[in-house]
């Protein structure tokens, strides 16, 4: 989603590959010179439409890739917004989402003394959109709401166990 950004980098990197940016309209009408200044507008398809819709999700993809877009939500448009990116992949079993997103370190209780910029993030989503970070017992527990499932969790390298930019490959 996005004006294409990450999309266009992994298409740099990867030429035989081609991908489909998928967003509202109005977001999309940005994304021509990202993708045309990359060099990759040839290989990219760009499909409008809301991931509270499954009927304009692409269906069947081999991966689908979120970026900081589950953190805006609470826990109830999450799982919506999961189970209709579920629903566009189907039955294909060697269809993957990837999330991209922030997991907190998990702790047992408040630990004002061991804050980290997780926490920080956190407070912000919440005041300024609703939505939330979430540790990996919550990302477990919100994909299960999903029918989903975590395969793995990798962190960003040089990252301690405080929370950390993480891509989550999900099933």
């Amino acid at each position: 989603g996005g004006t294409g950004r990450l999309l266009a980098s992994v298409l740099e990197k990867y030429g035989g590959m081609k991908g489909v940016l998928f967003d509202q309209s109005e977001v999309l009408a940005e994304a021509g010179p990202v993708l045309e200044s990359a060099g990759v507008a040839d290989r990219c398809k760009l499909v409008a439409g809301s991931f509270f819709d499954s009927d304009t999700i692409p269906k069947g993809a081999d991966v689908y890739v979120m970026k900081n877009i589950i953190h805006d939500w609470d826990d109830a448009e999450s799982v919506a917004i999961l189970q209709r990116v579920g629903e566009a992949m189907g039955d294909n079993t060697s269809s993957t989402l990837c999330i991209l997103d922030l997991v907190k370190g998990q702790r047992d209780a408040y630990e004002p003394w061991n804050l980290d910029f997780v926490d920080f993030f956190d407070l912000n989503m919440l005041v300024t959109v609703g939505g939330r970070e979430r540790s990996r017992s919550e990302w477990d527990a919100l994909l299960g709401k999903a029918g989903m499932r975590i395969v793995k969790v990798m962190r960003a390298e040089g990252v301690m166990n405080a929370g950390a930019p993480c891509v989550i490959e999900v099933k």
